[in-house]
C-alpha cells in the first residue's frame, strides 16, 4: 500500500493547488470592477501573475498525471496509486478507475500544453506555426481538481480512516488582504485629489468607483 509520506504529498500538492486557484479567482473572478481595479495599479504586473498561475495549474495537472515510472526515473503522481487499487473496496476500485479515464480525456490538451509552452519553447508552435491547442478554461481545472481529490480520498478513506475537504484552504493575509489595500489606496488617492489635502471624509469614498471592487 502507498506509504503515509507518499499520501500526505499528494493531499498537499492538491490542498495548495486548491489555494491558487482560490486566489485566483480572488483576483480576476470576482468582477469586471475588480479587473479595472488591478489595471489601473499594475496592469502589466497582474497579467504576469495571471499567467504564472495558469501554468502552476498546467504544471500542477501534468504532475498528477505523469506515469509512474519514465526510463530512469520515478514519478508520485495518480499512476502511482493505481497498483494498489486492488487493495481498495470494489466500489473505490470503481469510482478510482472511471476518474482516472475521465481525467485521461480532458487532460491530452493540458499536458500538450505543458510540454510545447511551459517545460519546452517548441518551435513550431513558439513561431505560431502550429496552433493547434484548444484553449483551457478556468471551470475545466476546476473539474479536474475535484475528480483528483475524490482519487486521493479514496486512499485516505482507506490508510487514514478519513477524508480531506481540499477545498477552502484561506489565509487573512492571501488576495483579499492584497485587494483591500489596492483598493483602499486608489480610494484615498482619488479622494486625495478631489480635495487637494489629506484630510479624508468616509462619506466621500463611497463615491468612488472602486469601492466595490
Amino acid at each position: 500500500m502507498i506509504t503515509p509520506k507518499e499520501l500526505k504529498r499528494l493531499n498537499d500538492d492538491l490542498a495548495f493547488a486548491y489555494y491558487d486557484l482560490e486566489e485566483y479567482s480572488i483576483i480576476f473572478l470576482e468582477s469586471e470592477t475588480r479587473i479595472n481595479l488591478l489595471n489601473k495599479v499594475a496592469p502589466s504586473f497582474f497579467v504576469t501573475t495571471k499567467n504564472f498561475y495558469w501554468n502552476s495549474f498546467i504544471m500542477t495537472i501534468s504532475r498528477f498525471t505523469d506515469p509512474c515510472e519514465q526510463s530512469s526515473n520515478k514519478n508520485l503522481s495518480l499512476d502511482s496509486l493505481q497498483k494498489y487499487i486492488t487493495e481498495i473496496e470494489d466500489r473505490g476500485q470503481d469510482l478510482f478507475n472511471s476518474n482516472l479515464k475521465k481525467i485521461g480525456l480532458e487532460v491530452k490538451n493540458i499536458r500538450k500544453m505543458r510540454s510545447k509552452y511551459i517545460s519546452h519553447r517548441d518551435y513550431d508552435y513558439a513561431l505560431l506555426d502550429k496552433k493547434d491547442i484548444e484553449a483551457i478554461g478556468i471551470n475545466k481545472i476546476r473539474e479536474i481538481y475535484e475528480l483528483l481529490g475524490q482519487c486521493l480520498n479514496i486512499f485516505n478513506k482507506h490508510c487514514l480512516e478519513r477524508i480531506i475537504l481540499f477545498k477552502g484552504l484561506r489565509t487573512n493575509h492571501g488576495a483579499r488582504s492584497l485587494i483591500y489595500y489596492l483598493k483602499e489606496g486608489v480610494i484615498y488617492s482619488e479622494v486625495k485629489t478631489r480635495r487637494k489635502n489629506l484630510i479624508l471624509n468616509m462619506e466621500e469614498t463611497s463615491l468612488s468607483q472602486f469601492k466595490d471592487a
